[in-house]
């Protein structure tokens, strides 16, 4: 399927405004728009057949964007996990290198699906950058308005994969390497309705994947123990809180902060070992673990 792509790291740069805000996108896939074809077999009245256009459907609208720009992502996180909807009436709005505006489209009716966040890793030092997928009832064409678009005055501290801290109830935490990616997604469906066929929308409550931790030095053998237990004692229905904390590039300032609910493990993978491996504090493990809630929470 081709993809309308905008990217705001090319000479061009992309907006979303929501609510009365304009916020700069990292990227955008425009909804792509199709027709239904149908073909109506040879009869009495169409002697050799007839090929029509049927119903109209539309695709998503996928974003990326640095939280520190987005003050909707911990509304975004809640209306998904708690099976909220908020319709979202959007514009998307493209400019040139010197901000003239191009073009400026209306996305109606949207409703949030899915949210998309990346892996952290102490060796990843790229920009921590969040996608959200948004099925919209309409797209039309607005008018451009203003002619320019100001650049974003004030500069927030953007988030970094590289820097984080991760804890999680009566387990060690110091030495994880790797904090998987992790989506928020949520189940959709939508029909005409009455006699005016207006469209109605019906959303699901939302799950997140399991959240997927790389260990290893002296968090190792606690967590091995801990997954031995569930083996040989059996599963138990205590839950467990965990917090990951995204932080500036000193580590010592909380940007925003994920507060999941964990049911437990879900699996436990060895990292895989050959003759002349290193050993000692060198062994490592990926634990993930089943999420019952989630809420980020952004200092203000």
């Amino acid at each position: 399927m081709p993809e309308t792509h905008l990217s705001s790291t090319t000479a061009s740069k992309v907006y979303l405004e929501v609510d009365g805000q304009r916020i700069p996108l990292a990227a955008c896939t425009l909804p792509d728009i199709n027709w239904a074809i149908k073909e109506i077999p040879a009869g009495s009245t169409t002697p050799g057949g007839a090929t029509l256009i049927g119903e109209m459907c539309l695709g998503d609208l996928v974003i990326s964007f640095s939280p520190a720009l987005m003050p909707h992502l911990p509304d975004w996180v809640d209306e998904i996990m708690h099976g909220k909807r908020h319709a979202l009436d959007l514009q998307v709005i493209r400019t040139d290198q010197l901000g003239k505006v191009q073009e400026r489209l209306s996305v109606i009716g949207g409703t949030l699906t899915e949210l998309h966040f990346p892996e952290c890793s102490a060796s990843n030092n790229t920009p921590y950058l969040v996608s959200a997928v948004i099925k919209p009832e309409k797209i039309a064409s607005a008018p451009t308005g203003e002619q320019k678009v100001a650049p974003v005055s004030a500069k927030p501290k953007h988030w970094l994969a590289a820097s984080f801290a991760i804890s999680v109830d009566g387990l060690p935490t110091r030495f994880v390497r790797r904090v998987g990616a992790f989506s928020l997604k949520r189940q959709f469906a939508s029909k005409l309705v009455g006699e005016l066929r207006v469209p109605a929308t019906y959303v699901g409550m939302g799950h997140c994947t399991p959240l997927s931790l790389m260990l290893g030095g002296t968090d190792y053998p606690t967590w091995r123990d801990f997954a031995l237990q569930q083996i040989a004692h059996g599963t138990n229905d205590k839950q467990l809180a965990a917090v990951l904390d995204l932080r500036d590039a000193t580590l010592t300032n909380s940007l925003g902060a994920f507060h999941f609910t964990l049911a437990g493990l879900t699996s436990f993978n060895f990292e895989p070992m050959g003759a002349g491996s290193a050993t000692g504090s060198n062994l490592s493990a990926t634990a993930s673990l089943a999420v019952s809630g989630l809420s980020l929470q952004i200092p203000q």
